[in-house]
């Protein structure tokens, strides 16, 4: 309403000849004053905002404003008084009928119009406008993330205008040039094939002009953005008005070419594996695959390059060309057959281990094989990675006429075929392999069938027992046996050829050609084929036998025995006959296992039941201490060591050790840990007494520890003093300490006012200041035997408490079983208890009379937090904060000391008050939200009982519990995107509980679901259609999803059911959307059919399935090929150890009889045994690098490294005074073990070889390369020879003599195997008397 027709209403009213304002006007007019109280309002408003005049007049504005709109109003209205007119943001206005209308107000400042004096202000309802935006914008946001979350172009047709417009997606696959002009239909034949377009426009002609045909499938290529054309599958809906004539279209094009690349790259390797089945030699299965490459892709050459075992070099092992012509040129022009690593195609691959295609000015710069690419006119070579396990093994090479380096369904399916042809390459040379092994084994190994023949030896058996490998085939197993060999080896045979168990380390004899028998070692695997034969792997043990007899006579000198228990035969255990005499047990006789148990004491007997019990079910290794009791009941200690052993399955089938009798160095070892337990206990002792305030209350710890420890029965304190009625010379027990089973005797008066002459025969001794002790039946017959009978004392010991050269009282030990004879060092032992103990008591006496009693206490107050109102066990108030005055608007001095329901009775019956009282009565907090419809707000109630009473915590949530309106369908251009497209759409309302569903779901599942449904479980929903097997994870990870605040993405495969009752593989991709505190409102997301895709995988699946279970077999052999470097490693060690352990003691036992030679030798014989020990442990050692696969890789800082390294030879360093430069050295992603050794062996290496008297000085640094670390190890040591450079790192190579310097000549070659291993490799510089320089390279990445 215009302002002058406001100011002459006003000269109406004024005068009292104002009539209404129009009543049919739309706008609101009124005038508001400084303060915003309404002045004015025209007629029209109970119409707009159902209010009449005079319920407004008066009133403020912002009243009636939405709080979350009242702070920008304000705002504005402050820029009035200082403008002539204001334009108001839109803002929401509350009705009488408690609605929310959004208003557009105008205000105009007439203050200093004396007729108006005020604001006008005209406003119109603009509701419908914003929420219209509102849902235009919501809808949009949809539109938006549909075409986000496909990788599908949609795209929509307007044929009035013939306008195209795409979804980004297109801008990605086609031509840029429609960026900055409309697309329109014209257009179209511009991006068909000029081969496929004929056809296509055709199909579409004859479908569009059929009114009653909305749905049109199309398939052509199309020509992207780089020259080459997309495989397309084109879906379009078409919308049509009343009489059938188009007017909009809505499409989706689907890119085609990954199935087309599927369904070659199937037949490819299909065809393949059928070569590698065949049972002929690699090289011409590879040539046979050429073939197949080059016929079946038009190339022109083949070829297949291999590193070789160092990985210095890839080799050319086959090669084919695409008919005679052409190979006679290649044989002529190919002059290359090896390269290293980054040179040529084959070594770029290599270096890069990703596939390249070179096109002819790539073959031009970059090709080696000139004359080769130029005679055959190449126009583009494939360098293809061949991977096993994902590492690089070699290169596939081809090439062509033709330019490929864009023609993605050429090359596509070639370039995919590295990691399958690589397997299959790998594997077929693992099969060769294994049968070079079984032939050139030095170890026995043998195939027996169910009949008892071998059916395949290998010549290390044959050799063995000098019989032909026919001979050995021809006769039963039994033929060749020991006849005292015969039952065990069929008993053996019989478990191990129905899989009852494996055999291990079963030992036997076989009797050679010659007529000697050989002692052999068997093992065995599980059994294999159909024919159900098992593999048999022995070793000739002829020697250790021999040797097994020399060590028993061995160990009778040292008094060690063995033992061993089966588990099949539970009741008996085996003990060697030096093991039965430890025991005393007779030597004719079996042990039952239960006996031997307890012949342990009753001390240990629970332990050593435990120890074995955990030997046999965890393989926990055992070397102790016992003490036993003999048959003939003698205490002995006796050292037990236990190991077990396991068959193939994992499974103990035997436990077994030694057992040496250590009694007399246990008895030093016994009386000397009593002496150290004496000074322990002393030690405890004065610490009590130092830390005590009241000396008598710290007697009962000082007497239990000095009991405990001697192991008395009684400990008691007699103090002398003066008698009460004659004060004669008396004493009376004070503190007295028992054992659990002692009667205490602190009560007996008859222990109180003795006089001291009745017993003369212990007071004269301390009176001198000396202990008294008796064995009670040996005392004569008087008051003291008497007394202490009755107490039945057997020994006792008394000592004095002297202070200041007066006896001040004595403290007593009794034994009350034994008649003991008290030993000197338990008597020194008390003697300094009692002596700290008088010098405590005198301290005490000083100190008792300037200490003060303190007395003081603290009360400490309980807090009780703040609460927004507090209510008492009647229900007054006791407190009222201001945030409940501002909610609602009840003054705190009005409500304090009232009852809470008789002041708020529309409460009674509410959620509130049966929430309170609910609260009160179980003593429990509750929390509920509710709206609280007499403030039109909001609210969330947490209330918390206490004894005082109840406090109430209000939160006003009004802001995030707007009313929720129903959102009308999607629009039309969303609808029918989900139409067109052949992904199923959804779009999920948390807010609403709502969710939508697209066409796709009928498309892809058979479902007519209805499209919007409300007020479900969607979650339930969800699951309903999910695999049983998977549905708890989907709906697991998608609620985590949907709490974590940061995710705005969720994606999950899974099995979903159709309409059918089959499951379809699918990929159901969602975004979530978030409101600003980062919690969900909305996920929209598309299922995907990937059905093929994993019908594809499991064909791959199924093809490789031999390849697994050959490799299955390559790694069990793998398995016992290591487990016979273990037996070997342990067999051998175990005579060397008692070797080495059995001399030192004869050497020991009779040096004084054995000259100068006789030591000489036994020094010969030992120092041998441990070279070869460590031999044999470096061996074991080199066999294991590379395998140990349960460390995981770690940023890992070198100068950590180095400073454990340095730590590890602290002493050598300081023996030799070295010194190791190092600093800032790199922190690298690896394994930590094998950095370790490798540092430890070079840092080592770098002290251990210097001239006499020569400082060693060590120097650590490192280099960055372009893709590696670069570390440098460099010594002042003696050096190295030019030609012994390359030997160095040769297993076994030592450059000096034992003499000289020690080790075994493995060192440096486990480094380069650690190394290489890690990715790097290692050289050496050196000049003979200067020192030498290690570098060596690992990974950065």
């Amino acid at each position: 309403m215009p302002e002058k027709k406001v100011i002459e209403n006003l000269n109406v009213l004024n005068q009292k000849k104002y009539q209404a304002l129009n009543q049919r006007s739309l706008e609101l007019s009124a005038i508001i004053d400084t303060k915003g109280n309404y002045t004015f309002i025209s007629s029209n408003a109970e119409k707009i905002i159902g209010y009449k005049e005079d319920e407004l007049i008066g009133k403020n504005i912002f009243n009636y404003i939405h709080p979350e709109d009242i702070h920008k109003i304000k705002v504005e209205f402050e820029k009035i008084a200082t403008n002539n007119a204001v334009d108001c943001t839109p803002h929401r206005f509350k009705t009488k009928g408690n609605k929310w209308i959004w208003l557009n107000c105008a205000i105009s400042n007439h203050v200093n119009d004396d007729t108006i004096n005020g604001y006008i202000i005209n406003s119109t309802d603009v509701t419908n406008l914003i929420e219209t935006q509102y849902q235009l914008k919501k809808n949009n946001e949809r539109f938006d993330l549909l075409n986000k979350i496909t990788d599908d172009i949609i795209y929509e047709v307007d044929l009035t205008t013939r306008i195209v417009d795409f979804s980004d997606n297109f801008y990605n696959y086609f031509s840029l040039e429609y960026d900055n002009k409309n697309f329109s239909s014209d257009d179209w034949e511009k991006l068909v094939h000029p081969a496929d377009y004929k056809e296509a426009k055709q199909s579409w002609d004859e479908f569009i002009l059929k009114n009653n045909n909305n749905k049109w499938i199309g398939e052509y290529r199309a020509i992207k953005q780089d020259g080459t054309y997309l495989h397309i599958e084109d879906t379009v809906y078409v919308i049509r008005n009343d009489k059938g004539i188009p007017q909009k279209i809505i499409g989706v094009l689907k890119n085609n070419n990954s199935k087309i690349n599927s369904r070659i790259k199937n037949k490819i390797e299909n065809q393949l594996a059928t070569f590698f089945k065949e049972e002929i030699n690699l090289k011409k299965i590879l040539k046979s695959s050429l073939k197949f490459l080059i016929e079946y892709g038009d190339f022109l050459t083949a070829e297949i390059w291999i590193i070789n075992n160092d990985k210095n070099k890839i080799h050319l092992i086959q090669s084919l060309t695409k008919d005679k012509k052409t190979d006679s040129v290649y044989k002529k022009t190919n002059t290359i057959n090896s390269f290293t690593k980054g040179e040529g195609l084959p070594g770029t691959v290599w270096q890069k281990q990703e596939a390249e295609i070179w096109n002819s000015e790539e073959i031009k710069e970059k090709f080696k094989r000139t004359e080769l690419a130029n005679s055959l006119a190449i126009k583009s070579i494939l360098g293809i990675p061949l991977t096993y396990n994902n590492i690089f093994i070699g290169t596939l090479i081809l090439s062509t006429n033709e330019d490929l380096k864009n023609n993605e369904l050429r090359t596509k399916p070639f370039l995919s075929l590295g990691n399958f042809l690589g397997a299959e390459i790998k594997r077929k040379e693992q099969e060769e392999m294994l049968y070079l092994m079984f032939q050139s084994s030095s170890d026995i190994l043998a195939i027996v069938n169910t009949k008892g023949y071998f059916t395949k030896v290998n010549p290390a058996f044959c050799k063995l027992l000098n019989y032909s490998e026919k001979e050995l085939m021809a006769n039963p197993y039994t033929f060749f046996l020991h006849p005292d060999d015969l039952n065990a080896t069929n008993t053996e045979y019989k478990e191990t050829i129905t899989g009852e168990r494996n055999s291990n380390n079963f030992t036997n004899r076989y009797r050679a050609k010659n007529g000697d028998y050989k002692w052999i070692s068997w093992s065995s695997s599980d059994i294999f084929g159909e024919e159900g034969q098992v593999f048999a792997y022995g070793r000739n043990i002829t020697d250790i036998k021999e040797l097994q007899q020399l060590f028993h006579e061995t160990a009778k000198l040292a008094k060690v025995g063995s033992w061993e228990y089966t588990l099949k035969n539970n009741n008996e255990i085996f003990l060697s006959n030096i093991a039965k005499k430890i025991f005393e047990f007779e030597l004719d006789t079996n042990i039952k296992y239960k006996d031997f148990l307890n012949a342990f004491s009753d001390k240990n007997k629970e332990d050593v039941s435990m120890i074995f019990k955990r030997l046999i079910m965890f393989g926990e290794s055992f070397d102790k201490e016992f003490n036993i009791k003999t048959t003939n009941n003698k205490n002995r200690w006796i050292r037990c060591i236990g190991q077990s052993e396991y068959d193939k399955k994992g499974k103990c089938i035997k436990i077994s050790g030694s057992i040496q009798d250590i009694n007399t160095q246990k008895q030093n070892e016994l009386e000397l840990a009593k002496k150290n337990n004496y000074l322990s206990a002393l030690t405890d002792i004065i610490t009590e007494l130092l830390q005590s305030n009241n000396w008598y209350e710290s007697l009962n710890n000082v007497f239990k520890i000095a009991g405990n420890t001697i192991n008395v029965d009684r400990v008691y304190y007699f103090e002398i003093h003066d008698h009460p009625e004659t004060n004669s010379k008396s004493c009376s027990q004070r503190i007295e300490w028992t054992q659990d089973h002692i009667e205490p005797e602190i009560e007996n008066p008859m222990w109180q006012n003795i006089p001291t002459e009745s017993f003369s025969e212990f007071f004269t001794p301390l009176q001198k200041g000396e202990p008294f002790t008796a064995i009670v039946s040996e005392l004569p017959n008087g008051t003291l035997k008497e007394s202490l009978t009755i107490q039945n004392i057997k020994s006792v010991l008394i000592l004095p408490i002297t202070i200041n050269d007066s006896l001040n009282g004595f403290i007593g030990f009794d034994d009350c079983y034994q008649e003991r004879k008290w030993k000197n060092s338990e008597i020194s032992f008390l003697h300094n208890v009692t002596s700290n103990l008088a010098a405590k008591i005198h301290r005490m006496r000083v100190q008792s009379d300037l200490e003060n009693t303190l007395k003081e206490r603290n009360n400490i107050l309980e807090s009780i937090g703040d609460a927004f109102f507090t209510l008492d066990r009647n229900w007054t108030v006791t407190y009222w904060n201001k945030e409940s005055e501002k909610i609602t608007d009840v003054k705190r001095e009005e409500l304090i000391g009232k009852n809470f329901w008789e002041f708020f009775p529309h409460l009674e019956g509410s959620i509130y008050e049966i929430s309170y009282r609910k609260s009160v009565k179980t003593n429990k907090s509750v929390y509920f939200q509710d709206y609280f419809e007499y403030l039109d707000i909001w609210l969330d109630v947490s209330a918390y009982p206490s004894k005082e009473g109840l406090s109430v915590y209000y939160k006003d949530i009004t802001a995030t519990k707007k009313i929720e309106e129903e959102l009308r369908a999607s629009n039309e251009r969303f609808e029918k995107s989900t139409l067109a497209t052949n992904d199923a759409i959804w779009d999920w309302n948390l807010e609403e509980n709502s969710i939508y569903r697209g066409n796709g779901f009928k498309k892809l599942f058979g479902y007519a679901v209805p499209n919007k449904i409300h007020d479900i479980d969607i979650l339930n929903l969800i699951k309903s259609r999910v695999h049983p097997d998977e549905a708890e994870d989907v709906v697991d990870s998608l609620k985590k999803a949907i709490k974590n605040p940061k995710k705005s993405n969720w994606e999950k495969e899974y099995r979903y059911i159709k309409a059918n009752g089959k499951y379809a593989f699918v990929i159901n991709r969602g975004i979530i959307i978030r409101n600003e505190h980062g919690i969900a409102t909305r996920i929209v997301g598309a299922l995907q059919d990937i059905t093929e895709r994993k019908e594809h995988e499991e064909s791959l699946k199924i093809l490789n399935k031999k390849l697994e279970i050959q490799t299955k077999d390559l790694i069990n052999s793998n398995q016992e090929l290591e487990q016979f470097a273990y037996i070997a490693s342990h067999d051998l060690q175990e005579p060397l150890r008692m070797v080495t352990s059995f001399l030192t003691q004869l050497e020991n036992k009779y040096q004084s009889k054995l000259d100068d030679k006789g030591r000489q030798y036994i020094h010969f014989a030992v120092d041998g045994a441990n070279r070869m020990r460590n031999i044999i442990l470096d061996i074991l050692e080199y066999s294991k690098v590379g395998k140990n696969t349960n460390e995981e890789k770690e940023i890992i800082n070198i100068n950590t490294i180095v400073d454990e390294v340095c730590k590890i030879n602290q002493k050598v360093i300081e023996e030799t005074k070295a010194k190791i430069i190092f600093n800032d050295l790199p922190e690298i992603h690896s394994y930590r073990s094998p950095l370790t050794q490798i540092f430890h062996n070079l840092i080592g290496n770098a002290i251990k070889y210097q001239r006499p008297n020569n400082t060693p000085i060590i120097n650590i640094s490192h280099e960055k390369l372009d893709r590696k670390w670069q570390f440098k190890i460099e010594d002042n040591g003696i050096g190295i020879a030019e030609e012994y450079l390359d030997k160095i790192f040769v297993i076994f190579q030592r450059l000096h003599s034992k003499e000289e310097f020690s080790g075994t000549g493995m060192g440096l070659a486990i480094v380069k195997k650690l190394i290489e291993n890690l990715g790097g490799k290692i050289w050496i510089e050196s000049e003979v008397g200067k020192g030498s320089t290690f570098y060596f390279t690992l990974p950065r990445k």
